[in-house]
Parts: C-alpha cells; sequence; structure tokens
C-alpha cells in the first residue's frame, strides 16, 4: 500500500490526477487504515462537481474524523465537502474547531472566511482572517488572503499597503507579487504594476 501512495503522490506532482487517484484507490484497498492514502484520495475525489464522487469523499473523510478527530487537514477537507453537500453548519462547525486549534494555517482561516462571507458575516470573517495574519511569526500567505479580502471589498489603498508587506516579509512570494500588481492596475497606477508583472 505504501508503494501504491508514493506513487500517488509521484503522479500528483506531475499533475496526472487520473493515474494519482488509481494508485490511491489501490493503496486504500490493499491497506484501508492506510490515513494519508484515505485522507489523499478524498480530497482529490472532493475536487469534482460530481456530487455522488464528493459523497463519496464525505464518507470516507468522515471514517477518518472518528480516527483523527483533531487532524486539521481531516476537519479542512471534511468541512470542505460537507459545505457542497450543503451541510453547512457541519462545515462551518469543523472549519472553527481547526481554525481555533491552529489559528497559524491559512487554509483553514481562508475556508472559514468563505463560509462567514457566504452567510453574510463579512465582519467575522474579517477577523479571521485578521486573526491568522497577526500569528507569529509572520506569514506572507496569511497577509495576502487578508489583503485579498480588503481588495475584494474596495478597499483598494489598505489592501496594497498589507500586499507591500508581505512581498517586503517574502520578496519571492509570487502571490504576493502578482496580487500586489493587480490592486495597482485597479489604483490606475500602470507603470507600477507592469514592472511588478516583469519581476
Amino acid at each position: 500500500a505504501e508503494l501504491r501512495y508514493q506513487f500517488a503522490l509521484a503522479f500528483a506532482a506531475m499533475g496526472e490526477w487520473e493515474n494519482a487517484t488509481r494508485q490511491l484507490l489501490a493503496a486504500t484497498e490493499l491497506n484501508p487504515k492506510h490515513m494519508q492514502a484515505q485522507l489523499r484520495l478524498s480530497q482529490l475525489l472532493a475536487g469534482t462537481s460530481d456530487l455522488n464522487v464528493v459523497s463519496n469523499a464525505n464518507q470516507r473523510l468522515e471514517e477518518l474524523f472518528i480516527a483523527t478527530p483533531k487532524d486539521p487537514d481531516v476537519l479542512i477537507s471534511l468541512a470542505v465537502t460537507e459545505w457542497k453537500l450543503s451541510k453547512k453548519e457541519d462545515a462551518e462547525r469543523h472549519l472553527r474547531q481547526a481554525f481555533e486549534s491552529f489559528p497559524a494555517r491559512v487554509d483553514s482561516a481562508v475556508e472559514l472566511a468563505r463560509v462567514l462571507m457566504a452567510r453574510g458575516d463579512l465582519k467575522g470573517a474579517e477577523e479571521t482572517l485578521k486573526r491568522t495574519a497577526g500569528q507569529q511569526p509572520p506569514s506572507a500567505n496569511a497577509i495576502v488572503a487578508l489583503a485579498l479580502f480588503c481588495a475584494f471589498h474596495k478597499r483598494l489603498p489598505e489592501a496594497q499597503d498589507l500586499l507591500l508587506s508581505a512581498v517586503n516579509l517574502e520578496p519571492q512570494n509570487g502571490r504576493a507579487i502578482h496580487s500586489l500588481a493587480a490592486v495597482r492596475v485597479q489604483m490606475g497606477n500602470l507603470e507600477e504594476a507592469d514592472r511588478l508583472y516583469k519581476r
């Protein structure tokens, strides 16, 4: 099972998702208790638009959750499937659990913020992203997530300041650089945006 799992990771790294899924299915058939294989398979299945497949992923993740109720990857992945299956209260509960246990994790903060925004709690979404952006040591990706929230709500100067701090923190962070360029385009500063795009 472990060999199949390693093959799956290699295929996934190359973007060969069908082969990766095939290897993960084989790994989980050989050893249903291979937790990492079950998790990665569930994450791949959850990425589809077919709700029957998403339901399959949800069932696998519920079993993983019973076995490892505090694993943030399991909590976040489970919440993603729950949201897709319209189990919105369950999704929010599991994302809150992941966020409260691991507030520095950008993925849990972003997913929770999306859920809060979807139900109109913009203040809660912003506070979630601010809390993660304020963790130590600072994370450029967490700051970018907060900046994109500000940009989405047309608070462009604030978004620009945040993105500048993210770029200063991690000068090679492509997401921060391109997000800053996009904000400067929106602000009409095309010359500076062009310089950033060429970095």
